[in-house]
C-alpha cells in the first residue's frame, strides 16, 4: 500500500522540517512517501530529500495550513497513493505509526490514531485518550485516510476567522460521512504542544509563549501570550555575491539578532556550495515573489515585505524603542 504523508510548513527552522521529516522516513513501512507543502515559503533543499515530494505553492494562505494540507491530500491521491496521512511539520511518528495504522485500513475508510503529549524537547507529558479519542474528536495528526475520503478534502477550506477550527470541522465532515472508521488505542503520534492547558492537566506550569483559551458555548477563543524575549524575528533576504547593500543588509540583521535565510540569484552552476540558510535561485523565483523587484536585496520581516536596504534601516529607526 503506497501511503503520502502530508505536511504543510510555512517558514520553520530547518531543524524542526529535518525533525519531522526524519520520523517519516524512518517508517518501517517502506512504501511511504513525504509530500512536504510549501505555503508560500519554499526552503529549496527539501528539493534534494530522500522520499519527498515538494509541493510549493506560490502565495501564503495563512490558514493554519489547511489549504496546503488539502491539496497535498488530493495530489497524493491523483498521483496514485492509496492512503493519506497527515503530519504537522512541528510534530513527530514513532517510526511503526504507518505500518500499524495501515494493517487496521484493510475494511474500513480511515484510521485514527492515539497520540502523546509532549513538551517542547519532545519529553511526554501523557497520553492523550480523552480530547483526541476518535469519537468526540480525533487530532489531524491522527488521520489516515483511503482514497474513499477523497471527497472530504473541501471541508479543510473554512472562512478566514474560523481557520484555527479548521481541524474540527474536517473531523464534522467525517462524522456526518457513511465512512468507517476504526481507531487505535496504541500511542504513535507525538504531539510538541503549545497549549497552556495540556502543561496544566500535567501539572506543571506553562510556558510564557503558550497559547491560552477560554471555552464557550460555542466554540474557544485564542488567547496568545509572548513574552518579548520569547519572540523571535524571522526574515527573508534576496541577494546577489556582489552587492554591498546586501551586505549591509545582512550585518544589520546579525546586529539585530533577527535570524534569517538568505536566497542568492545565480545564473549558473559554478557557485560554491550555500551554506547553513542559503539558497542559490534563478531571478525568476523573485520575480514569482515580487513581479516589481528591479534591485537587490528585497527583504521580509515575518513574511511582510519590507523592501531594501535603506527600507530596512527606515524600519529599525520606526520600530526601535
Amino acid at each position: 500500500m503506497k501511503v503520502a504523508v502530508v505536511t504543510p510548513y510555512y517558514q520553520e527552522d530547518v531543524d524542526i522540517l529535518n525533525r519531522c521529516h526524519d520520523s517519516v522516513i524512518k517508517q518501517t513501512h517502506e512504501d511511504t512517501q513525504h509530500f512536504m507543502v510549501a505555503d508560500g515559503h519554499p526552503n529549496y533543499t527539501i528539493k534534494s530529500w530522500k522520499k519527498t515530494q515538494h509541493i510549493i505553492l506560490p502565495n501564503r494562505h495563512n490558514d493554519a495550513g489547511a489549504t496546503p494540507r488539502a491539496l497535498g491530500a488530493i495530489s497524493a491521491f491523483r498521483k496514485g497513493y492509496d492512503a493519506v496521512a497527515f503530519l504537522d511539520v512541528d510534530n513527530t511518528f514513532d517510526s511503526v505509526h504507518i505500518e500499524t495504522l495501515v494493517n487496521l485500513l484493510p475494511g474500513h475508510d480511515l484510521v485514527t490514531a492515539t497520540r502523546r503529549i509532549c513538551n517542547r524537547d519532545g519529553e511526554c507529558l501523557y497520553e492523550d485518550f480523552t480530547e483526541s479519542d476518535g469519537e468526540v474528536f480525533c487530532d489531524t495528526n491522527c488521520l489516515v485516510l483511503s482514497k474513499n475520503c477523497l471527497y472530504l478534502m473541501s471541508h479543510w477550506i473554512v472562512p478566514p476567522e474560523y481557520h484555527l477550527w479548521s481541524d474540527r470541522n474536517f473531523w464534522a465532515a467525517i462524522c456526518q460521512s457513511p465512512l468507517s472508521k476504526i481507531h487505535c488505542s496504541i500511542p504513535t503520534v507525538n504531539y510538541y504542544t503549545r497549549w497552556a492547558w495540556h502543561y496544566q492537566h500535567a501539572g506543571q506550569v506553562p510556558p510564557d509563549d503558550s497559547v491560552w483559551i477560554e471555552k464557550t458555548v460555542t466554540g474557544e477563543l485564542i488567547h496568545r501570550r509572548h513574552t518579548q524575549e520569547g519572540k523571535t524575528m524571522q526574515a527573508e533576504i534576496y541577494t546577489k555575491t556582489i552587492c554591498p547593500f546586501c551586505t549591509q543588509a545582512k550585518k544589520l540583521l546579525n546586529e539585530r539578532g533577527i535570524s534569517y535565510q538568505e536566497y542568492i540569484i545565480s545564473p549558473g552552476m559554478d557557485e560554491e556550495s550555500p551554506g547553513p540558510n542559503q539558497f542559490y535561485i534563478t531571478r525568476d523565483v523573485l520575480l514569482e515573489k515580487l513581479p516589481s523587484a528591479k534591485t537587490v536585496p528585497q527583504i521580509w520581516l515575518d513574511g511582510e515585505h519590507v523592501g531594501g536596504y535603506e527600507e530596512l534601516v527606515a524600519y529599525f529607526e520606526k520600530n526601535s524603542s
